[in-house]
């Protein structure tokens, strides 16, 4: 499975692949795409007797780069709900993006993640 998914209202696109049995997600965008955040997720139970799943999460940002709140909320979401480990590679860029978008943009984590999810569940069928 390979799919992309773009965000024209964000200027961002996702594309999520299957690697053997895991996922792989790259989401850039903006003004100038690039590689700013590396988030690494590996699914393990709750901490919390009879909780959700859950997954544990490493990240990597290069000095300067915030990219980690779209990368960091995506993997764990995918790989906390899928239970495969998920690597987000993840660049964004705007020049001089006002306070809305800063704002929003974060929350498109969780968008990205229901898609990938949805496309997941439905590959599986």
């Amino acid at each position: 499975m390979t799919r992309v998914y773009e965000y024209p209202a964000y200027r961002i696109t996702a594309r999520a692949e299957l690697v053997g049995g895991d996922l792989l997600v790259r989401i850039s965008g903006g003004d100038r795409p690039h590689i700013g955040s590396v988030a690494a997720a590996q699914p393990r139970e709750s901490l919390r007797e009879g909780g959700d799943p859950s997954a544990t999460v490493s990240v990597f940002n290069y000095p300067g780069h915030l990219d980690d709140a779209l990368a960091l909320p995506a993997a764990k979401l995918i790989c906390s709900r899928a239970g495969v480990r998920t690597v987000v590679v993840c660049g964004v860029h705007y020049d001089g993006p006002s306070p809305a978008l800063l704002e929003e943009v974060p929350g498109l984590a969780e968008r990205i993640a229901a898609d990938i999810l949805e496309d997941l569940r439905g590959a599986a069928d």
